[in-house]
């Protein structure tokens, strides 16, 4: 747009519009704390295959083309180049075609174990105290008991004693 009397000055441009903040993912629910699962994640791979990017030394761009991605046909020309004296690539994509309306994502995401992976119940886990003491280190030889439940029984008997001496002398 141009003002009379302006006709040197530099066009009025509109400002562009506002970008819209990213979308975050909805919160997943807290996990049971108290209680360990399993968490099997799936992730993509994709292995640099630098062999192809290196043609005789020099660092040429390697091109190639998406096709079928769109039902109209259109092919996406994409073209892959390494950056020198870095562990970094340089991927450019032509947009043109409305091949990309579908999202990617690269975050890991949950998937469930197969059954035969599956952990029995809690429940049905029964745990027993070793029938003699384990000593993991060649300095605790002179360890004679595993645990206090001797102490226990010895405090519990004393404090019995004791009660029964308080309660016969009243």
């Amino acid at each position: 747009k141009v003002f009379p009397g302006e006709e040197d000055a530099t066009p009025y441009l509109p400002p562009p519009p506002r970008a819209l903040p990213p979308q975050q993912p909805p919160r997943a629910q807290p996990h049971n704390r108290t209680r360990a699962r399993p968490c099997t994640k799936r992730v993509d791979l994709y292995i640099l295959q630098p062999g192809r990017l290196n043609n005789s030394g020099s660092f040429n761009p390697l091109k190639g083309k998406l096709t079928n991605c769109h039902v109209t046909g259109c092919e996406r020309p994409f073209s892959v180049q390494k950056i020198p004296h870095s562990n970094l690539i340089l991927l450019v994509v032509d947009t043109l075609c409305p091949c990309g309306s579908k999202q990617l994502s690269i975050a890991a995401q949950e998937v469930p174990p197969p059954e035969q992976c599956r952990i029995p119940m809690s429940h049905s886990l029964y745990r027993r105290r070793p029938s003699k003491c384990i000593s993991y280190h060649p300095e605790e030889i002179e360890i004679k008991q595993c645990g206090g439940s001797c102490q226990l029984v010895a405090l519990l008997t004393l404090i019995v004693t004791t009660a029964l001496l308080v309660a016969q002398a009243s």
